[in-house]
């Protein structure tokens, strides 16, 4: 028996702009939410 990995595909293989943008802003918000979770473990080790 073989298992094959499949990764997701969407129905449309064409990606709209909206989809673009709202990757975009979702890496953004993702990674300022990381820097700010930094910022306040850095701050409490160091106060």
């Amino acid at each position: 028996m073989k298992i094959t990995f499949e990764p997701y595909q969407p129905r449309k293989k064409k990606r709209g702009t909206f989809g673009l943008i709202v990757d975009v802003i979702l890496t953004i918000c993702t990674c300022g939410l990381w820097l700010l979770w930094l910022l306040i473990k850095f701050l409490r080790n160091n106060s």
